[in-house]
């Protein structure tokens, strides 16, 4: 895994953005492969419940998804 601070990341998003990839699309796949991997770490049984967390920044948007992908899988 690769860490990466603010400028960086802003860069990375640029970068991505110009290759085709709308900022909407990195926080679905972002969300998506966040959810994926709380599911593959601690699957939840059908009566559980999880919390998830999100900021107030533009990264804040992949936490819905995050949360809605585990109810899409079942």
């Amino acid at each position: 895994m690769k860490l990466v601070n603010v400028a960086e990341m802003r860069e990375l998003e640029q970068v991505t953005d110009a290759r085709g990839h709308s900022y909407s699309a990195m926080m679905a796949m972002a969300g998506q492969s966040v959810a994926g991997l709380a599911i593959t770490l601690r699957p939840l049984e059908p009566d559980e419940h999880a919390l998830v967390p999100v900021g107030p920044v533009n990264n804040g948007r992949a936490g819905p998804v995050a949360a809605r992908s585990p109810l899409a899988a079942g």
